[in-house]
């Protein structure tokens, strides 16, 4: 009897083992599997686009959204590892006969696809980079079906400005636990051939990058003017290029619809140059003390700026001008002309020009009412 139970347990045993084994070969089978396929198309690298000695590769790539007939049954190829996979086949939201259209086509898992540049690059399985391949930079991939990517790599970066062994790639993860087979696909870069200096090399680079946006019109099926508008970049095309490059807007302003470069480079506010006029109204406002004198009257005494107790001072000797004159004149014409003078002559820190003008075009104004009014009686 005891020999029975013994047994029976055994059995209970082995059973929950093989159901285990078969449930770690069945995951193992889902979610561990060989990466769909990756293309590259024609990389081509710019330098000293922002600084000199930097360089900039970039790229068309496609990782494609299906593999069977469209709209497949269910999610294929890249759209089965989008966290939102609305839009992908008729189990997510499709109709019979419908485009294969992402929703949220950057909602890549993190860590599945990388763009990478190798120097020193040699083939090793299929086009992926062999072991001696050095690699120079990389940076994850978050959107599928064709798009555009880039590179940027800073001044010092080990690069060779025009190697033959130098390579753009794009590939998939080589984590084990996310594909069993790894997928991708490198060509060497064409280094462009403009002249060196950064004018040149922005303007190949705004050329090429419309050529792109044009290619990726007809690569994803959408229609003329999606991308670019009269040889300028749409903003449907900006979400592709700054995908590549985040500050291409401000390093090819003039191809952008609407860019992100600086219109003004210079402060507004700063001096672009010299006036003869003022320059000597400043230097003689000096020499008579003046300044300085309104300057420590002013703080000591009410706490208030050197050119403001000026306007004050100025302001009173003008009102007391204009209350003599008018009691001898009984006109106000003459009066308001002697208190516009001493505004003037109040202004601090030397008469501006601008004010010498606009007093000269009031007091010739009120010249003018003056006369015209005698003439008239």
């Amino acid at each position: 009897m005891y020999r029975f139970g013994l047994l029976k347990r055994k059995k209970r045993l082995l059973s929950v083992l093989i159901a285990a084994v078969l449930l770690i070969v069945s995951s193992t089978s889902v979610f561990a599997v060989t990466a769909p396929d990756i293309t590259i198309n024609s990389p081509v690298c710019y330098r000293n686009i922002i600084y000199s000695g930097d360089i900039y590769c970039q790229s068309i790539y496609q990782l494609p959204t299906y593999t069977t007939t469209a709209p497949p049954a269910n999610p294929e190829a890249w759209s089965q590892y989008l966290a939102d996979q609305t839009g992908t086949s008729l189990a997510t939201g499709l109709t019979t006969g419908a485009r294969v259209d992402p929703v949220e086509a950057t909602s890549l898992l993190t860590d599945h696809a990388y763009v990478q540049i190798y120097r020193n690059y040699s083939a090793g399985a299929g086009t992926l980079p062999a072991a001696s391949s050095i690699l120079e930079n990389t940076r994850r991939i978050a959107r599928i079906d064709y798009a555009l990517t880039g590179l940027y790599m800073s001044t010092g970066n080990a690069l060779t400005w025009g190697a033959a062994d130098t390579a753009l790639c794009v590939i998939s993860s080589d984590d084990p636990t996310i594909f069993t087979g790894q997928s991708g696909d490198c060509e060497l870069v064409q280094w462009n051939s403009a002249s060196s200096d950064q004018e040149s090399q922005r303007a190949q680079l705004g050329l090429d990058t419309l050529n792109n946006l044009l290619t990726l019109e007809s690569f994803r099926s959408v229609s003329n003017n999606s991308y670019v508008v009269g040889e300028k970049i749409s903003s449907s095309g900006r979400i592709f290029v700054l995908e590549a490059l985040a500050v291409m807007d401000e390093v090819i302003p003039f191809y952008f619809q609407a860019s992100g470069g600086q219109s003004i480079l210079d402060p507004y506010a700063t001096p672009t140059g010299s006036n003869a006029l003022q320059i000597q109204l400043d230097t003689e406002a000096a020499t008579t003390g003046l300044p300085l004198a309104f300057t420590n009257m002013g703080n000591n005494l009410f706490g208030i700026s050197g050119g403001a107790f000026a306007t004050i001072v100025f302001l009173i000797f003008g009102l007391l001008i204009f209350i003599i004159l008018y009691s001898f004149t009984k006109e106000a014409i003459i009066p308001t002309a002697g208190l516009l003078t001493m505004i003037m002559i109040g202004s601090f820190a030397g008469v501006s020009v601008a004010v010498i003008g606009v007093v000269i075009v009031i007091l010739s104004l009120i010249a003018a009412m003056f006369i015209m009014r005698k003439w008239a009686s």
